[in-house]
């Protein structure tokens, strides 16, 4: 009996630009330094300034991330490239957004003994700046996973990677549990990492390829 063997395809070429699958590794690595500062010089996840500024550098990070899956993905799948270009720039809006709050309600609470999370629940309208765009870290990460599942473009299991990373940051970075929090991170971390390095790898190995 036949049997059918699924191809990973290499997921880019030499046209890719370097910065987004160094994004791809620099993102999460950032993303668990803001966790850990949070914790450990602030007061709790989404409260810190050291957190904050380093949340603001790792989305800065993650969209330029998701911007290189999108490229990964535009020629198989090109209405789902367009999906995550239009999450990464979500994500942009929201990630940038918490973290800037979580830098003010260190400095209002500390300098000026004001509860900032009570401030800005007093004007509703104000989390619209935060909200639904903060649901586009979780949702794009799933959708990043299953593209890349549905394409076959790597493992199924990294696929998987990336829909659970989503799946846990609903739960560790809304509700402020630290160790919900960390385990996401380091989710996040083998997904994007392996991603990345697996990127680097393809590109160079097609700059070989085209050279020769």
């Amino acid at each position: 009996m036949a049997t059918t063997t699924r191809t990973v395809a290499a997921p880019t070429t030499v046209t890719m630009p370097l910065l987004f699958p160094v994004a791809m590794i620099v993102a999460p690595i950032l993303l668990m330094a803001s966790t850990f500062a949070f914790l450990s010089v602030g007061g709790g996840i989404n409260d810190g300034i050291v957190g904050g500024v380093l949340t603001v550098w790792a989305v800065m990070a993650f969209v330029l991330a998701f911007v290189g899956c999108a490229r990964i993905l535009e020629s198989r799948m090109p209405k789902g490239a367009q999906l995550l270009a239009f999450g990464a720039a979500a994500v942009g809006a929201g990630g940038a957004g918490f973290g800037i709050s979580a830098i003010y309600v260190q400095l209002l609470r500390e300098d000026h003994a004001i509860d900032g999370v009570a401030a800005v629940d007093a004007h509703p309208f104000a989390i619209l700046a935060l909200l639904p765009w903060g649901w586009f870290m979780p949702l794009t990460c799933i959708l990043v996973g299953a593209l890349l599942w549905r394409a076959r473009l790597l493992p199924w299991w990294h696929g998987v990677l990336f829909i659970l990373a989503g799946a846990l940051f609903v739960t560790g970075r809304p509700a402020q549990i630290g160790a919900i929090a960390v385990a996401t991170d380091v989710v996040f971390l083998a997904a994007f990492v392996g991603l990345g390095l697996r990127t680097l790898a393809a590109r160079s190995a097609a700059g070989r390829t085209e050279r020769s």
